[in-house]
């Protein structure tokens, strides 16, 4: 069972070494995407859940599989002086993001 878990995993990162996602440039700046920045924002979430609004600022959000790092990008424009941590299993993923 443990073989076959490996197996799996190592065959996703082979597809996202293959073939990085999101294929979004990190050029493209999300700013002027008030949808986008609704959505990625942990002020809309916690308020929609406790009907309080929260402050960002020292705040820390994972981007666990962060592939290229566009939603990555996103979240730190949404969540202003927000750390946003990215992980991803694909190191060309994130080899990419590093060069966009």
């Amino acid at each position: 069972m443990e073989n076959q878990a490996s197996d799996i995993w190592e065959k996703v990162r082979q597809q996202f070494d293959t073939g990085p996602y999101p294929r979004v440039p990190l050029e493209t700046s999300p700013k002027d995407n008030p949808g986008l920045l609704y959505l990625h924002n942990l002020v809309t979430a916690y308020y929609l859940r406790n009907q309080k609004v929260i402050e960002t600022a020292g705040k820390v959000i994972l981007d666990a599989g962060c592939g290229t790092g566009f939603n990555s990008l996103v979240l730190a424009q949404a969540n202003p002086g927000a750390k946003i941590i990215g992980i991803d299993l694909s190191e060309a993923s994130v080899y990419r993001m590093d060069n966009f």
